[in-house]
């Protein structure tokens, strides 16, 4: 992957937690994912190793609230985690890895406000360092 590039990685498989719109991939895609909670986790297994050191997540939150996405590599082992204000309107935001080459990536999210659910609707795997 090219340094400053973003890429919607093919999957191979996704296990998690519970899923209020069914099978988050479509065709190998990613296509979207909500907990149908206020926590929840999302493995995606990469059709190929990955190389990263950053992941953009595109979150929706009805209604807004303080979320903390902790990413993890195969084996448990935590190499991210960050929080941010999720806008009604949807927010994009960048979380800083450890780099690496990662076979999968899980995405464990914990909502600040017990009315909203927390919900996925994009992942993107960059190398910008």
């Amino acid at each position: 992957m090219a340094n400053g590039t973003w890429v919607n990685p093919q999957i191979s498989s996704v296990t998690y937690s519970d899923s209020y719109r069914g099978n988050p991939i479509s065709n190998g895609q990613f296509i979207g994912w909500n907990a149908n909670r206020q926590y929840g986790w999302i493995t995606l297994n990469f059709a190929e190793p990955q190389t990263f050191d950053s992941v953009k997540i595109s979150a929706y939150a009805q209604p807004a609230s303080s979320e903390t996405y902790t990413l993890y590599k195969a084996g448990g082992i935590k190499i991210g985690q960050s929080t941010q204000m999720v806008s009604e309107a949807g927010s994009a935001f960048v979380i800083p890895v450890t780099s690496g080459t990662y076979s999968s990536l899980t995405i464990y999210v914990s909502v600040g406000v017990g009315q909203s659910w927390a919900e996925i609707q994009q992942v993107l795997l960059g190398f910008n360092n």
